[in-house]
């Protein structure tokens, strides 16, 4: 299928097309990889059903809905993956995969401002527990904070100095220098599995278990 026609593809023909070509697009390796999609959108139905009709193949376990939070006021959409807690560049590739995250960011217009949206959660499995916080980089840890030990710390990402607080076993991002604020308009998080992304500054922060 190149690409003019994938693009003008209807719904159910592309997760045909998806379903079809799976075991050959989505070897052992890739099922194991663990992934976990973030969506902003202020379409969260459109956008569920999207994400199980297209990428269920690829999330080979099968797909876990997280909790989703809600941010007041107009914000950018997006959609961002992380696999093994690395985030793919889709807009840049050129497999299938790819191809169907660009397709559902183009769907779902997440390209316009998003009036009250939802932030969704979709990943293929879950750390065992929600012991602490690990906070990266540019896909590098910076600090593994328990959830247990209240405090604010400050790190350095692309755009300037962050602050972060862990209160009452929830984390939470209270100072950024990003331009929308996404990251410190988000409710804080303290369940496994839940993540808190700026993507300003390159910084992403996700609820496991101690050391990782």
């Amino acid at each position: 299928m190149d690409r003019r026609r994938f693009f003008i593809t209807s719904l159910s023909g592309l997760r045909d097309a998806v379903i079809k070509s799976a075991q050959a697009v989505v070897p052992s390796a890739v099922r194991s990889t663990v992934l976990d999609l973030t969506i902003i959108t202020g379409q969260p139905s459109a956008a569920e059903a999207l994400v199980h009709d297209l990428l269920g193949p690829f999330f080979g376990n099968g797909i876990i809905r997280l909790k989703s939070s809600m941010l007041e006021g107009y914000f950018p959409g997006g959609l961002v993956l992380y696999e093994n807690n690395v985030r793919r560049d889709h807009k840049r590739g050129i497999s299938r995969f790819d191809r169907v995250l660009n397709e559902i960011e183009r769907r779902l217009d997440l390209g316009a401002p998003q009036r009250d949206p939802l932030v969704l959660r979709f990943a293929n499995s879950l750390p065992p527990s929600a012991a602490c916080v690990l906070v990266s980089h540019r896909d590098r840890v910076l600090l593994s904070l328990p959830l247990t030990d209240d405090g604010t710390f400050d790190i350095e990402g692309d755009r300037g100095v962050m602050r972060l607080a862990v209160r009452s076993r929830r984390f939470s991002i209270v100072e950024s220098r990003c331009p929308h604020r996404i990251c410190t308009a988000h409710p804080a998080i303290g369940a496994a599995g839940q993540r808190l992304i700026c993507l300003p500054n390159d910084v992403t922060a996700v609820i496991g278990a101690l050391g990782g």
